[in-house]
């Protein structure tokens, strides 16, 4: 969760929740998102509390400000949902349609961003993320079809 700190969200992200921030998963049994509820406990992000959701298809995404996608879930193949940041660890998950990939080269974590689709989704990243990050475009998934 610590890159949200490198994410800028419009303020009509927090319209609903102003002191809240939802950082939402679909499952909760996945390894991720246990270690996740140990670790945000009382955090904040941007000065919001950090809330972890686990979402379905009864309960949406819609106030989520991050969306964690599971790796073994179906591929994303979806259009990009305005101020929402989806980040995974499947391969090519910039590729169809979300924005963050997390990606393990050498036992280290090194983030994959799709800026194209960064920017469908109304947000941009600071560029101490971008300078770690691997950057990927709409040209770039063109090569990968």
């Amino acid at each position: 969760y610590n890159f949200a700190s490198f994410i800028r969200w419009g303020a009509e992200s927090f319209v609903e929740h102003p002191d809240e921030f939802h950082f939402c998963a679909y499952e909760s049994e996945n390894e991720v998102v246990s270690a996740l509820k140990e670790i945000i406990n009382g955090e904040q992000v941007n000065e919001r509390q950090l809330i972890l959701r686990i979402v379905s298809a009864d309960i949406p995404a819609s106030d989520c400000q991050i969306l964690f996608v599971e790796p073994a879930a179906k591929p994303l193949h979806q259009t990009v949902q305005p101020n929402l940041l989806t980040v995974s660890e499947q391969q090519n998950f910039g590729h169809n349609g979300g924005i963050i990939e997390l990606k393990l080269i050498a036992n280290r974590i090194r983030p994959r961003v799709h800026l194209d689709n960064l920017s469908r989704a109304g947000l941009s990243a600071s560029s101490q993320l971008l300078r770690i990050s691997e950057r990927l475009t709409d040209k770039d998934s063109e090569a990968v079809k």
